[in-house]
């Protein structure tokens, strides 16, 4: 697919007379197309975490106290935090929809943050806690 297909597509005309691209459904769909293309091409692609799968960091400060991610599969992050002795917080920060959504940016700066977690667990796995 290439915008040249995209462009067509919006100009085949329907059995009412009506070009699809100007029809309702036919925009969103060109739309979706549009995205879809710029992601084969790279301009959206973003690296994610994995889904239910913990990122976890030790603190630096001990082996024992860490950092817990869990990026679910509607999107949400989940963070814990245990202390040296096992004692553990927890919170959740949702996708927009069903109540949430209501901090997109922290979601958006957890995401990130799980990114780096990762990176660091790479570059010293000593530090990557328990998985």
């Amino acid at each position: 697919m290439d915008e040249f297909a995209i462009d067509e597509a919006a100009s085949l005309v329907l059995e009412n007379g009506m070009k699809f691209g100007e029809t309702s459904d036919g925009i969103a769909v060109l739309k979706m197309a549009r995205k879809y293309l710029a992601a084969q091409q790279g301009e959206l692609i973003q690296p994610q975490a994995p889904c239910n799968r913990f990122i976890v960091r030790n603190e630096d400060m001990s082996v024992t106290g860490q950092l817990r991610l869990l990026r679910q599969e509607d999107g949400d992050m989940c963070v814990a935090i245990i202390d040296d002795e096992g004692n553990e917080a927890s919170v959740e920060f949702c996708t927009p929809g069903h109540g949430g959504g209501k901090s997109p940016k922290t979601l958006a700066a957890l995401r990130a943050l799980a990114l780096a977690m990762m990176e660091d667990n790479k570059q010293d796995p000593s530090r990557a806690g328990e998985r």
